[in-house]
C-alpha cells in the first residue's frame, strides 16, 4: 500500500486516509504508522499531531496527523 501511496502524493493528489477507532477491517493503529512511514519517506513535516477532536467541550472524534507537502 505505502510505495502506491507515495506515487499519489508524488503525483500532488491530495489523499484522506482515515479509520475508525473500533473499525477491525482498517484499525486505527495502522492508520497512524501508514502516515508516519509516509511522512518519514517523502521527507514531509507533520504539521498536526495526533488528537482528538471538540465539539462543545465533548470529543466527539479523533484524527491522525495532518501532513503538508
Amino acid at each position: 500500500m505505502l510505495p502506491i501511496l507515495k506515487r499519489i502524493v508524488q503525483n500532488h493528489i491530495p489523499v484522506w486516509v482515515f479509520s475508525g477507532d473500533q473499525d477491525s477491517v482498517v484499525p486505527l493503529l495502522g492508520s497512524r504508522t501508514l502516515i508516519r512511514e509516509l511522512a518519514h519517506d517523502l521527507k514531509f513535516k507533520i504539521t498536526v499531531p495526533y488528537g482528538a477532536w471538540f465539539h462543545k467541550g465533548q470529543e466527539i472524534a479523533e484524527h491522525n496527523s495532518t501532513v503538508n507537502w
